[in-house]
C-alpha cells in the first residue's frame, strides 16, 4: 500500500491461482519480486520461472543460497536464515526482508520526490473522505 500511495502500480499476491494468472499477463516493463524465506516455496519459484520466460525482470528475496536461482532470477538477495542464527543471534529472517522493502521504498520515493509526496497526500486525503 505504501508504494501505491506514491503512484506505483503494484500488487502483493499470496494466492497461488492469482500468481499463475498474473504470470501470463506480465511483460518486459514489469518487475516480479518473489519472497520466500525457505527459497523452496513452489508457488513463488514457479511464478518467478514463468515471469522470467515472459521477459520480466525477476528478483528473489530468500534465506537460501542456491546457484540454480540464476536460471530464472535476474537478482537474488540472500538474508539471514534460521540455520545460521549463531552468527547473528536471534535475528528473524523476515526482518531483513522487511528492511530491504523499506530501502526500496525510500529509493523509489527519491525519484521525482515532489510528485510522489503530492500523490501520497492526495491518496491519504481521498481515504479520509471515505
Amino acid at each position: 500500500l505504501r508504494f501505491m500511495r506514491i503512484g506505483l502500480n503494484i500488487e502483493a499476491v499470496t494466492d497461488s491461482h492469482i500468481m499463475k494468472v498474473n504470470s501470463v499477463i506480465l511483460n518486459e516493463s514489469c518487475l516480479v519480486i518473489g519472497i520466500s524465506v525457505s527459497g523452496q516455496t513452489d508457488d513463488i519459484i514457479s511464478s518467478l520461472k514463468s515471469a522470467h520466460q515472459q521477459g520480466v525482470y525477476t528478483l528473489l528475496m530468500t534465506a537460501r543460497q542456491d546457484k540454480g536461482y540464476q536460471e530464472f532470477c535476474d537478482e537474488t538477495l540472500i538474508f539471514a536464515s534460521k540455520e545460521h542464527l549463531e552468527r547473528g543471534n536471534i535475528i528473524s529472517p523476515q526482518f531483513p526482508i522487511l528492511l530491504m522493502l523499506d530501502v526500496l521504498y525510500s529509493r523509489y520515493l527519491q525519484i521525482d520526490r515532489q510528485k510522489k509526496e503530492a500523490l501520497h497526500e492526495y491518496t491519504i486525503q481521498s481515504l479520509l473522505q471515505s
